[in-house]
């Protein structure tokens, strides 16, 4: 979801829900990740055809993975979770 603040000034709040999925002959692989994140842009001027911006964000990232052998035996481990900063420079 994206909201202008200002004339120059826009914020972006990020949800994320995705999962992976693997399997071979020996074993599967399976891991849940989720996140949430919020993002503030600053256009530096748009009167120009192109408009450079500058963005920073911080993001809450957070996983729980999983193996099974072909023995049936599932390796749990637990939920794991960081802190993600991210800065940007850009043309629009």
């Amino acid at each position: 979801m994206r909201l202008n603040i200002s004339k120059n000034i826009d914020a972006s709040l990020l949800f994320s829900n995705t999962s992976f999925f693997e399997k071979n002959d020996n074993a599967s692989f399976e891991s849940a990740v989720d996140g949430i994140g919020l993002h503030l842009g600053y256009t530096l001027f748009k009167q120009s055809r192109t408009s450079p911006y500058l963005t920073a964000g911080v993001q809450n990232l957070s996983f729980k993975t999983s193996n099974t052998t072909n023995d049936d035996i599932r390796t749990g481990y637990a939920r794991e979770s960081t802190i993600a900063n991210s800065l940007g420079l850009g043309l629009c």
